[in-house]
Protein backbone atom coordinates (compact mmCIF):
# COMPACT_ATOMS: atom_id res chain seq x y z
CA UNK A 1 0.00 0.00 0.00
CA UNK A 2 1.16 3.28 -0.76
CA UNK A 3 0.52 7.23 -1.72
CA UNK A 4 2.47 8.78 -4.79
CA UNK A 5 2.51 12.64 -4.65
CA UNK A 6 2.13 13.88 -8.32
CA UNK A 7 1.84 17.25 -7.40
CA UNK A 8 4.49 18.91 -9.02
CA UNK A 9 1.91 20.28 -12.12
CA UNK A 10 -1.97 19.81 -12.03
CA UNK A 11 -1.65 17.85 -14.84
CA UNK A 12 -1.37 14.32 -13.49
CA UNK A 13 -3.96 11.49 -14.50
CA UNK A 14 -5.84 8.84 -12.68
CA UNK A 15 -8.40 6.02 -12.63
CA UNK A 16 -9.55 3.18 -11.05
CA UNK A 17 -10.64 -0.53 -10.86
CA UNK A 18 -10.59 -3.79 -7.74
CA UNK A 19 -8.05 -5.86 -8.12
CA UNK A 20 -9.03 -8.35 -6.04
CA UNK A 21 -11.88 -8.85 -7.93
CA UNK A 22 -12.33 -10.91 -11.40
CA UNK A 23 -15.50 -9.91 -12.65
CA UNK A 24 -16.60 -6.17 -12.59
CA UNK A 25 -20.47 -7.05 -13.22
CA UNK A 26 -22.05 -5.12 -9.91
CA UNK A 27 -25.84 -6.74 -10.11
CA UNK A 28 -24.44 -8.99 -7.76
CA UNK A 29 -26.56 -11.69 -9.00
CA UNK A 30 -24.83 -11.67 -12.53
CA UNK A 31 -21.23 -11.11 -10.84
CA UNK A 32 -21.66 -14.52 -9.13
CA UNK A 33 -22.82 -16.03 -11.92
CA UNK A 34 -19.05 -15.48 -13.92
CA UNK A 35 -17.95 -16.45 -10.46
CA UNK A 36 -19.69 -19.96 -10.33
CA UNK A 37 -18.28 -20.53 -13.57
CA UNK A 38 -15.16 -21.01 -12.62
CA UNK A 39 -15.56 -22.32 -9.15
CA UNK A 40 -19.23 -23.00 -7.91
CA UNK A 41 -17.69 -24.67 -4.60
CA UNK A 42 -16.80 -21.81 -3.62
CA UNK A 43 -20.24 -20.07 -3.21
CA UNK A 44 -23.37 -21.09 -1.03
CA UNK A 45 -26.04 -22.98 -2.66
CA UNK A 46 -28.63 -20.29 -3.35
CA UNK A 47 -26.42 -18.55 -5.71
CA UNK A 48 -26.43 -21.18 -7.97
CA UNK A 49 -29.55 -20.56 -9.17
CA UNK A 50 -27.66 -17.52 -10.71
CA UNK A 51 -25.48 -19.92 -13.26
CA UNK A 52 -28.19 -20.60 -15.67
CA UNK A 53 -28.40 -16.85 -16.03
CA UNK A 54 -27.34 -16.37 -19.93
CA UNK A 55 -24.49 -13.57 -20.02
CA UNK A 56 -26.43 -11.76 -22.64
CA UNK A 57 -29.61 -11.22 -20.08
CA UNK A 58 -26.97 -9.66 -17.44
CA UNK A 59 -27.73 -6.01 -18.23
CA UNK A 60 -30.95 -6.35 -17.25
CA UNK A 61 -29.57 -6.77 -13.69
CA UNK A 62 -28.20 -3.54 -13.29
CA UNK A 63 -24.90 -2.49 -11.30
CA UNK A 64 -26.51 -0.22 -8.85
CA UNK A 65 -26.44 0.07 -5.12
CA UNK A 66 -28.54 2.63 -3.20
CA UNK A 67 -27.07 3.85 0.49
CA UNK A 68 -27.94 5.38 3.37
CA UNK A 69 -25.66 7.91 4.94
CA UNK A 70 -27.07 7.85 8.53
CA UNK A 71 -27.63 4.27 9.04
CA UNK A 72 -25.01 2.68 6.89
CA UNK A 73 -27.73 0.78 5.17
CA UNK A 74 -26.77 -0.57 1.77
CA UNK A 75 -29.35 -1.82 -0.98
CA UNK A 76 -29.25 -3.33 -4.49
CA UNK A 77 -31.39 -1.89 -7.17
CA UNK A 78 -32.39 -4.63 -9.28
CA UNK A 79 -34.32 -4.71 -12.24
CA UNK A 80 -35.43 -8.55 -13.54
CA UNK A 81 -36.58 -9.23 -17.03
CA UNK A 82 -39.46 -8.46 -17.60
CA UNK A 83 -40.04 -7.44 -13.86
CA UNK A 84 -40.57 -4.60 -11.93
CA UNK A 85 -37.77 -2.68 -9.89
CA UNK A 86 -37.08 -3.87 -6.72
CA UNK A 87 -34.50 -3.14 -3.92
CA UNK A 88 -32.92 -5.61 -1.99
CA UNK A 89 -31.45 -5.54 1.61
CA UNK A 90 -27.52 -5.88 1.10
CA UNK A 91 -25.91 -4.72 4.27
CA UNK A 92 -25.62 -2.40 7.21
CA UNK A 93 -22.07 -0.36 7.81
CA UNK A 94 -22.00 0.27 11.23
CA UNK A 95 -21.60 4.08 12.39
CA UNK A 96 -23.10 4.88 8.45
CA UNK A 97 -21.17 6.55 5.88
CA UNK A 98 -20.00 9.83 4.06
CA UNK A 99 -20.07 8.96 0.72
CA UNK A 100 -19.93 5.27 -1.46
CA UNK A 101 -19.47 4.18 -5.08
CA UNK A 102 -20.17 0.73 -6.47
CA UNK A 103 -17.53 -0.75 -7.73
CA UNK A 104 -19.31 -4.09 -9.45
CA UNK A 105 -19.17 -7.40 -8.57
CA UNK A 106 -20.84 -6.65 -5.38
CA UNK A 107 -17.83 -4.44 -4.06
CA UNK A 108 -18.58 -1.28 -2.56
CA UNK A 109 -16.22 1.79 -1.88
CA UNK A 110 -16.85 3.88 1.11
CA UNK A 111 -15.71 6.45 3.74
CA UNK A 112 -16.77 5.71 6.89
CA UNK A 113 -18.39 8.02 9.32
CA UNK A 114 -16.44 7.57 12.15
CA UNK A 115 -13.32 7.48 10.33
CA UNK A 116 -13.89 10.02 6.78
CA UNK A 117 -9.83 9.84 6.70
CA UNK A 118 -9.68 5.95 5.29
CA UNK A 119 -11.41 4.74 2.15
CA UNK A 120 -12.54 1.23 2.69
CA UNK A 121 -14.04 -1.73 0.73
CA UNK A 122 -16.84 -4.07 1.50
CA UNK A 123 -17.69 -7.38 -0.35
CA UNK A 124 -21.25 -6.88 -0.11
CA UNK A 125 -21.97 -11.10 -0.49
CA UNK A 126 -19.13 -12.23 2.03
CA UNK A 127 -19.19 -9.07 4.44
CA UNK A 128 -16.03 -8.74 4.02
CA UNK A 129 -14.41 -5.44 4.83
CA UNK A 130 -11.22 -3.97 5.17
CA UNK A 131 -9.33 -0.77 5.08
CA UNK A 132 -7.55 0.00 1.59
CA UNK A 133 -6.09 3.76 2.58
CA UNK A 134 -5.10 6.26 4.84
CA UNK A 135 -5.64 9.88 3.92
CA UNK A 136 -3.96 12.93 5.64
CA UNK A 137 -7.46 14.59 6.19
CA UNK A 138 -11.47 13.84 5.89
CA UNK A 139 -12.71 13.27 2.77
CA UNK A 140 -16.53 13.81 1.67
CA UNK A 141 -17.15 12.20 -1.62
CA UNK A 142 -15.83 9.01 -3.58
CA UNK A 143 -16.52 7.60 -7.34
CA UNK A 144 -15.56 4.62 -9.20
CA UNK A 145 -14.56 5.80 -12.78
CA UNK A 146 -12.52 3.82 -15.58
CA UNK A 147 -11.62 1.31 -12.20
CA UNK A 148 -10.44 3.52 -10.27
CA UNK A 149 -11.56 5.15 -6.86
CA UNK A 150 -11.61 8.94 -6.87
CA UNK A 151 -11.41 10.57 -3.59
CA UNK A 152 -12.75 14.40 -3.13
CA UNK A 153 -11.67 16.38 0.19
CA UNK A 154 -14.12 19.19 0.00
CA UNK A 155 -12.20 22.69 0.42
CA UNK A 156 -8.60 20.71 -0.85
CA UNK A 157 -7.28 21.45 -3.89
CA UNK A 158 -5.96 17.67 -3.50
CA UNK A 159 -7.86 14.73 -5.26
CA UNK A 160 -6.36 11.18 -4.45
CA UNK A 161 -6.84 8.36 -6.84
CA UNK A 162 -6.63 4.35 -5.73
CA UNK A 163 -5.67 1.90 -8.25
CA UNK A 164 -7.01 -1.23 -6.33
CA UNK A 165 -5.03 -3.47 -9.08
CA UNK A 166 -1.82 -2.23 -7.66
CA UNK A 167 -2.99 -1.16 -4.40
CA UNK A 168 -1.41 2.32 -4.83
CA UNK A 169 -2.57 5.99 -4.07
CA UNK A 170 -1.99 9.09 -6.27
CA UNK A 171 -2.65 12.35 -5.71
CA UNK A 172 -3.64 15.37 -8.14
CA UNK A 173 -3.01 18.73 -7.03
CA UNK A 174 -5.38 20.95 -8.93
CA UNK A 175 -4.73 24.58 -9.19
CA UNK A 176 -8.24 25.13 -7.13
CA UNK A 177 -9.86 23.90 -4.31
CA UNK A 178 -12.68 21.56 -5.15
CA UNK A 179 -16.29 21.32 -3.76
CA UNK A 180 -17.69 18.55 -6.07
CA UNK A 181 -16.74 16.54 -8.87
CA UNK A 182 -18.09 13.94 -11.28
CA UNK A 183 -16.46 11.80 -14.09
CA UNK A 184 -16.54 12.58 -17.62
CA UNK A 185 -14.84 10.80 -20.50
CA UNK A 186 -11.25 11.01 -20.05
CA UNK A 187 -10.83 13.22 -17.29
CA UNK A 188 -13.62 14.56 -14.43
CA UNK A 189 -15.38 17.75 -14.23
CA UNK A 190 -15.30 19.82 -10.71
CA UNK A 191 -16.74 22.98 -8.90
CA UNK A 192 -14.16 25.02 -7.11
CA UNK A 193 -14.95 26.83 -3.60
CA UNK A 194 -14.81 30.39 -5.90
CA UNK A 195 -17.88 28.51 -7.34
CA UNK A 196 -16.62 27.98 -11.08
CA UNK A 197 -16.59 24.93 -13.14
CA UNK A 198 -13.16 23.48 -14.61
CA UNK A 199 -13.13 20.37 -17.12
CA UNK A 200 -9.62 17.84 -16.05
CA UNK A 201 -8.34 16.11 -19.03
CA UNK A 202 -5.70 12.89 -17.53
CA UNK A 203 -3.37 14.50 -20.57
CA UNK A 204 -3.81 18.22 -21.06
CA UNK A 205 -5.04 19.30 -17.52
CA UNK A 206 -7.33 21.69 -16.26
CA UNK A 207 -9.74 24.15 -18.34
CA UNK A 208 -12.62 26.73 -16.81
CA UNK A 209 -15.98 26.04 -18.72
CA UNK A 210 -16.85 29.04 -20.02
CA UNK A 211 -20.82 28.52 -20.06
CA UNK A 212 -22.32 32.20 -20.59
CA UNK A 213 -24.12 31.26 -17.43
CA UNK A 214 -24.60 29.94 -13.93
CA UNK A 215 -24.09 26.04 -13.40
CA UNK A 216 -26.02 25.68 -10.44
CA UNK A 217 -25.82 22.37 -9.58
CA UNK A 218 -23.88 18.82 -10.34
CA UNK A 219 -26.16 15.93 -11.14
CA UNK A 220 -24.31 13.14 -12.03
CA UNK A 221 -22.18 11.19 -15.16
CA UNK A 222 -24.15 9.93 -18.39
CA UNK A 223 -22.15 8.39 -21.31
CA UNK A 224 -19.14 10.15 -21.93
CA UNK A 225 -20.54 13.69 -19.80
CA UNK A 226 -20.33 15.15 -16.55
CA UNK A 227 -24.13 16.45 -16.23
CA UNK A 228 -24.83 19.66 -14.89
CA UNK A 229 -28.00 22.46 -14.22
CA UNK A 230 -26.84 25.05 -16.13
CA UNK A 231 -29.10 28.71 -15.91
CA UNK A 232 -28.43 31.20 -19.05
CA UNK A 233 -31.51 32.23 -18.79
CA UNK A 234 -33.65 29.34 -18.33
CA UNK A 235 -32.80 26.37 -16.66
CA UNK A 236 -31.44 23.35 -18.41
CA UNK A 237 -29.31 19.77 -17.85
CA UNK A 238 -26.18 20.24 -20.43
CA UNK A 239 -23.07 17.63 -20.63
CA UNK A 240 -19.89 19.15 -19.90
CA UNK A 241 -16.45 17.19 -20.88
CA UNK A 242 -13.18 17.45 -19.35
CA UNK A 243 -12.23 20.16 -21.58
CA UNK A 244 -14.23 22.30 -20.51
CA UNK A 245 -17.11 22.02 -22.92
CA UNK A 246 -20.45 22.62 -22.82
CA UNK A 247 -22.53 20.13 -24.69
CA UNK A 248 -26.48 19.81 -25.60
CA UNK A 249 -27.61 15.79 -24.27
CA UNK A 250 -30.17 13.68 -26.18
CA UNK A 251 -31.70 12.01 -23.55
CA UNK A 252 -34.57 13.62 -21.56
CA UNK A 253 -32.57 13.76 -17.92
CA UNK A 254 -34.04 14.73 -14.51
CA UNK A 255 -32.96 18.30 -12.81
CA UNK A 256 -31.75 16.09 -9.48
CA UNK A 257 -29.00 13.85 -8.98
CA UNK A 258 -29.47 10.52 -10.79
CA UNK A 259 -27.09 7.64 -11.55
CA UNK A 260 -27.12 6.19 -14.98
CA UNK A 261 -26.06 2.89 -16.92
CA UNK A 262 -25.91 3.10 -20.42
CA UNK A 263 -29.22 4.65 -21.53
CA UNK A 264 -30.71 3.86 -17.95
CA UNK A 265 -30.93 6.75 -15.40
CA UNK A 266 -32.47 6.51 -12.04
CA UNK A 267 -33.09 8.83 -9.63
CA UNK A 268 -35.06 9.47 -5.87
CA UNK A 269 -37.38 10.79 -5.30
CA UNK A 270 -39.88 11.26 -1.82
CA UNK A 271 -37.63 8.00 -0.68
CA UNK A 272 -38.55 6.22 -3.73
CA UNK A 273 -36.42 4.52 -6.89
CA UNK A 274 -37.65 5.79 -9.91
CA UNK A 275 -36.57 4.63 -13.43
CA UNK A 276 -36.45 6.24 -16.75
CA UNK A 277 -37.99 2.77 -18.56
CA UNK A 278 -40.87 3.11 -16.29
CA UNK A 279 -41.60 2.13 -12.56
CA UNK A 280 -40.69 2.84 -9.19
CA UNK A 281 -39.96 1.29 -6.23
CA UNK A 282 -40.27 2.56 -2.35
CA UNK A 283 -36.93 2.41 -0.47
CA UNK A 284 -36.97 0.04 2.30
CA UNK A 285 -34.02 2.20 4.16
CA UNK A 286 -35.43 6.00 4.19
CA UNK A 287 -33.27 8.07 2.30
CA UNK A 288 -31.06 6.59 -0.59
CA UNK A 289 -28.09 8.10 -2.61
CA UNK A 290 -27.42 5.75 -5.77
CA UNK A 291 -24.20 4.32 -7.17
CA UNK A 292 -23.44 2.32 -10.21
CA UNK A 293 -20.63 1.16 -12.13
CA UNK A 294 -20.61 -0.12 -15.58
CA UNK A 295 -20.85 -4.17 -15.87
CA UNK A 296 -18.13 -6.17 -18.11
CA UNK A 297 -18.32 -9.76 -20.00
CA UNK A 298 -14.76 -10.33 -19.21
CA UNK A 299 -12.24 -11.81 -16.84
CA UNK A 300 -9.46 -9.04 -15.56
CA UNK A 301 -6.72 -10.06 -18.05
CA UNK A 302 -3.46 -8.21 -19.11
CA UNK A 303 -4.06 -6.23 -22.65
CA UNK A 304 -0.65 -7.44 -23.79
CA UNK A 305 0.07 -11.12 -22.58
CA UNK A 306 -4.00 -11.45 -21.76
CA UNK A 307 -3.26 -13.72 -18.43
CA UNK A 308 -4.72 -12.93 -15.26
CA UNK A 309 -3.03 -10.86 -12.36
CA UNK A 310 -1.26 -12.31 -9.33
CA UNK A 311 -1.09 -10.35 -6.18
CA UNK A 312 -0.44 -6.37 -6.84
CA UNK A 313 1.45 -7.10 -10.21
CA UNK A 314 -0.71 -5.12 -12.32
CA UNK A 315 -1.81 -1.52 -13.04
CA UNK A 316 -4.63 0.94 -14.32
CA UNK A 317 -4.07 2.94 -16.84
CA UNK A 318 -6.16 6.02 -16.85
CA UNK A 319 -7.84 5.00 -19.84
CA UNK A 320 -9.73 1.90 -17.34
CA UNK A 321 -7.27 -0.66 -19.44
CA UNK A 322 -4.93 -3.66 -17.20
CA UNK A 323 -1.42 -4.60 -17.58
CA UNK A 324 0.74 -6.42 -15.60
CA UNK A 325 3.61 -3.34 -14.81
CA UNK A 326 6.41 -5.72 -16.75
CA UNK A 327 4.00 -5.65 -19.70
CA UNK A 328 3.74 -2.00 -20.10
CA UNK A 329 6.90 -1.16 -19.36
CA UNK A 330 8.37 -3.06 -21.92
CA UNK A 331 5.86 -1.63 -24.35
CA UNK A 332 6.84 2.07 -23.50
CA UNK A 333 10.36 1.22 -23.45
CA UNK A 334 11.34 2.11 -26.74
CA UNK A 335 9.03 5.58 -26.83
CA UNK A 336 12.09 7.63 -27.31
CA UNK A 337 13.35 6.42 -30.79
CA UNK A 338 12.35 8.88 -32.90
CA UNK A 339 14.66 11.13 -30.93
CA UNK A 340 17.49 8.68 -31.88
CA UNK A 341 16.66 8.32 -35.18
CA UNK A 342 16.35 12.47 -35.65
CA UNK A 343 12.79 12.27 -36.67
CA UNK A 344 9.39 13.82 -35.47
CA UNK A 345 7.96 13.26 -31.98
CA UNK A 346 5.83 10.82 -31.97
CA UNK A 347 3.61 8.81 -28.98
CA UNK A 348 3.10 5.70 -30.87
CA UNK A 349 4.84 3.97 -28.02
CA UNK A 350 3.50 5.96 -25.55
CA UNK A 351 0.03 5.23 -25.78
CA UNK A 352 -1.86 2.72 -24.34
CA UNK A 353 -1.99 -0.42 -26.41
CA UNK A 354 -5.07 -1.59 -26.06
CA UNK A 355 -6.73 1.10 -28.49
CA UNK A 356 -8.05 3.96 -26.59
CA UNK A 357 -5.38 6.31 -27.69
CA UNK A 358 -4.68 7.41 -24.30
CA UNK A 359 -1.04 8.16 -23.01
CA UNK A 360 0.33 5.58 -20.71
CA UNK A 361 0.87 6.86 -17.47
CA UNK A 362 0.90 5.58 -13.64
CA UNK A 363 2.22 6.41 -11.07
CA UNK A 364 4.49 3.33 -10.93
CA UNK A 365 5.88 3.68 -14.11
CA UNK A 366 8.89 5.69 -14.49
CA UNK A 367 8.70 6.77 -18.39
CA UNK A 368 5.09 8.50 -17.38
CA UNK A 369 6.38 11.70 -15.82
CA UNK A 370 8.44 12.12 -19.02
CA UNK A 371 5.70 11.56 -21.59
CA UNK A 372 3.20 13.34 -19.68
CA UNK A 373 5.85 16.93 -19.95
CA UNK A 374 6.80 16.31 -23.63
CA UNK A 375 3.02 15.61 -24.64
CA UNK A 376 1.52 18.85 -22.60
CA UNK A 377 4.94 20.80 -23.99
CA UNK A 378 4.11 19.82 -27.49
CA UNK A 379 0.52 20.27 -27.72
CA UNK A 380 0.48 23.88 -26.08
CA UNK A 381 3.24 24.87 -28.96
CA UNK A 382 0.86 23.67 -31.68
CA UNK A 383 -1.64 25.47 -30.17
CA UNK A 384 0.64 29.19 -30.57
CA UNK A 385 1.65 28.07 -33.73
CA UNK A 386 -1.73 26.83 -35.37
CA UNK A 387 -3.09 30.87 -34.35
CA UNK A 388 -0.21 32.08 -37.04
CA UNK A 389 -0.68 29.53 -39.52
CA UNK A 390 -4.23 29.41 -41.74
CA UNK A 391 -7.34 28.03 -40.11
CA UNK A 392 -7.64 24.95 -42.60
CA UNK A 393 -4.36 23.47 -40.54
CA UNK A 394 -4.93 21.04 -37.87
CA UNK A 395 -2.69 19.72 -34.63
CA UNK A 396 -1.81 16.87 -37.04
CA UNK A 397 -0.29 18.75 -39.69
CA UNK A 398 2.55 20.24 -37.58
CA UNK A 399 5.41 17.97 -37.01
CA UNK A 400 7.89 18.77 -33.72
CA UNK A 401 11.15 17.77 -33.13
CA UNK A 402 13.52 17.89 -30.15
CA UNK A 403 16.43 20.23 -30.27
CA UNK A 404 19.98 18.16 -29.83
CA UNK A 405 21.36 21.13 -28.03
CA UNK A 406 18.93 21.84 -24.92
CA UNK A 407 16.73 18.98 -25.50
CA UNK A 408 13.21 21.29 -25.94
CA UNK A 409 10.50 20.69 -28.19
CA UNK A 410 10.20 23.33 -31.59
CA UNK A 411 8.35 23.50 -34.73
CA UNK A 412 10.06 22.06 -37.86
CA UNK A 413 7.19 22.15 -40.58
CA UNK A 414 4.33 20.79 -41.91
CA UNK A 415 3.65 17.43 -42.59
CA UNK A 416 3.50 16.78 -46.33
CA UNK A 417 2.49 13.22 -46.81
CA UNK A 418 3.80 13.11 -50.29
CA UNK A 419 7.23 13.62 -48.81
CA UNK A 420 6.68 11.38 -46.45
CA UNK A 421 5.97 8.17 -48.57
CA UNK A 422 8.16 5.29 -47.06
CA UNK A 423 9.46 7.09 -44.06
CA UNK A 424 10.98 10.62 -43.25
CA UNK A 425 14.50 11.61 -44.73
CA UNK A 426 17.14 10.72 -41.99
CA UNK A 427 18.62 13.35 -40.14
CA UNK A 428 21.16 13.37 -37.61
CA UNK A 429 20.21 14.46 -34.05
CA UNK A 430 22.34 16.55 -33.49
CA UNK A 431 21.58 18.81 -36.58
CA UNK A 432 18.12 18.97 -35.72
CA UNK A 433 18.48 23.02 -33.13
CA UNK A 434 15.28 25.23 -32.25
CA UNK A 435 15.68 28.84 -32.51
CA UNK A 436 16.23 29.44 -29.22
CA UNK A 437 19.61 27.79 -29.69
CA UNK A 438 20.26 29.49 -32.85
CA UNK A 439 19.87 32.48 -31.26
CA UNK A 440 22.78 31.79 -28.46
CA UNK A 441 25.23 31.78 -30.87
CA UNK A 442 24.47 35.09 -32.60
CA UNK A 443 26.96 37.78 -30.29
CA UNK A 444 26.78 40.93 -32.69
CA UNK A 445 23.19 42.70 -32.52
CA UNK A 446 21.89 40.86 -29.67
CA UNK A 447 18.46 39.88 -31.70
CA UNK A 448 18.79 37.31 -34.30
CA UNK A 449 16.77 38.01 -37.39
CA UNK A 450 18.29 34.67 -39.23
CA UNK A 451 17.96 34.24 -42.50
CA UNK A 452 18.36 30.45 -44.31
CA UNK A 453 19.49 29.79 -47.08
CA UNK A 454 17.75 26.76 -49.11
CA UNK A 455 18.88 23.57 -49.01
CA UNK A 456 18.95 22.41 -52.63
CA UNK A 457 19.52 26.10 -53.86
CA UNK A 458 21.07 29.70 -53.34
CA UNK A 459 17.45 31.47 -52.85
CA UNK A 460 16.57 32.26 -49.31
CA UNK A 461 14.31 29.82 -47.27
CA UNK A 462 11.04 30.69 -46.40
CA UNK A 463 10.07 27.10 -45.08
CA UNK A 464 11.40 24.44 -42.81
CA UNK A 465 10.92 20.66 -43.31
CA UNK A 466 11.19 17.77 -41.37
CA UNK A 467 13.58 19.69 -38.67
CA UNK A 468 15.97 20.58 -40.96
CA UNK A 469 15.58 21.21 -44.25
CA UNK A 470 15.31 24.88 -44.91
CA UNK A 471 13.49 25.34 -48.36
CA UNK A 472 12.28 28.58 -50.84
CA UNK A 473 8.93 27.78 -52.37
CA UNK A 474 10.51 26.61 -55.67
CA UNK A 475 12.31 24.03 -53.96
CA UNK A 476 9.18 22.95 -52.19
CA UNK A 477 7.21 22.65 -55.08
CA UNK A 478 9.56 20.69 -56.45
CA UNK A 479 9.84 18.13 -53.87
CA UNK A 480 7.16 15.79 -54.37
CA UNK A 481 7.58 11.98 -53.67
CA UNK A 482 11.59 12.25 -52.98
CA UNK A 483 13.88 15.04 -52.42
CA UNK A 484 14.81 17.54 -54.74
CA UNK A 485 17.80 17.87 -56.71
CA UNK A 486 20.54 19.95 -56.00
CA UNK A 487 20.36 23.34 -58.01
CA UNK A 488 24.29 24.71 -58.60
CA UNK A 489 24.85 28.44 -57.51
CA UNK A 490 24.57 30.81 -60.34
CA UNK A 491 27.44 32.32 -59.70
CA UNK A 492 28.42 35.49 -57.18
CA UNK A 493 26.39 38.05 -58.92
CA UNK A 494 23.65 36.07 -59.73
CA UNK A 495 23.38 34.43 -55.80
CA UNK A 496 21.39 35.89 -53.63
CA UNK A 497 24.09 35.43 -51.08
CA UNK A 498 27.10 36.54 -53.62
CA UNK A 499 28.42 32.59 -53.82
CA UNK A 500 29.15 32.68 -49.77
CA UNK A 501 27.25 29.45 -49.03
CA UNK A 502 27.18 28.22 -44.91
CA UNK A 503 28.70 25.80 -43.61
CA UNK A 504 27.06 25.06 -40.88
CA UNK A 505 24.39 22.09 -40.95
CA UNK A 506 21.52 24.73 -39.39
CA UNK A 507 21.96 26.63 -42.87
CA UNK A 508 21.93 30.28 -41.36
CA UNK A 509 23.39 32.85 -43.89
CA UNK A 510 23.43 35.41 -41.64
CA UNK A 511 21.41 38.19 -39.44
CA UNK A 512 19.09 40.73 -41.57
CA UNK A 513 20.11 42.89 -38.26
CA UNK A 514 23.36 42.90 -38.89
CA UNK A 515 23.94 42.53 -42.43
CA UNK A 516 24.79 45.44 -44.53
CA UNK A 517 21.28 46.60 -46.10
CA UNK A 518 22.44 46.80 -49.62
CA UNK A 519 23.57 42.80 -49.04
CA UNK A 520 19.56 42.53 -47.56
CA UNK A 521 18.24 43.86 -50.57
CA UNK A 522 19.90 42.04 -53.30
CA UNK A 523 19.38 39.09 -51.06
CA UNK A 524 15.72 39.03 -51.84
CA UNK A 525 15.89 40.40 -54.90
CA UNK A 526 18.15 37.85 -56.76
CA UNK A 527 15.53 35.12 -55.42
CA UNK A 528 14.63 32.63 -58.73
CA UNK A 529 10.61 32.16 -57.79
CA UNK A 530 8.17 28.90 -58.20
CA UNK A 531 7.63 30.35 -62.07
CA UNK A 532 10.47 29.15 -62.84
CA UNK A 533 10.58 26.17 -61.93
CA UNK A 534 10.25 24.28 -65.07
CA UNK A 535 13.24 26.68 -66.47
CA UNK A 536 15.00 25.24 -63.63
CA UNK A 537 14.93 21.56 -64.40
CA UNK A 538 16.85 22.41 -67.34
CA UNK A 539 19.77 23.07 -65.80
CA UNK A 540 22.60 20.91 -64.93
CA UNK A 541 21.76 19.24 -61.40
CA UNK A 542 23.59 17.11 -58.86
CA UNK A 543 21.63 14.86 -56.68
CA UNK A 544 21.71 15.93 -52.63
CA UNK A 545 23.33 14.20 -50.56
CA UNK A 546 21.60 13.15 -47.34
CA UNK A 547 23.22 14.03 -44.26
Amino acid sequence: MGIVDSSEKARFHVRFLPSSFSCWTSVFVCAQAAYCQRSRASLPSPFFLAVDVPRSRWPSAMPVIGYNCASGAVVEVVVPAGGALSLAGKAIIPGGVVSAASAGDGVLYYLPKSSPSTLHRRNLESGADEKVQDFASPHTWVFFHHNKVFCISSGSPRVTVYDPLCNVAEIICLPYRVVRAEPADHGFVFCSECSKVFGYDFNKGVTEVMSGGSIISFLGHYKRYAVVLLRDGDERVVGVTEAGSIVELDAALPRVPFTALDDVVLHTSDSEVVSSKGGSAVSPIGEVHLSSSQPTDSEILCTVCLCEFEGNDGVTLDCGHFFHKECIEQWVSSWMDFAMKGEHVTFTRAVCPGGCKQLVRHPLLTQSKQISELYADVASKKAEELKRLEAIKTEEDLLFYLCGRCGDAFYGGERVCSRMQGREPSSSPQELVCNRCLAKGHKTCGTLTAVFKCRYCCNPATQRSFGTRFMCDRCAVRWDTAEPTFIPCPGGDKCPFDGNHPELPCEAAGCLTCLNPAVVDHIFDRVVGVDDVRADSDQPTMRMQKS
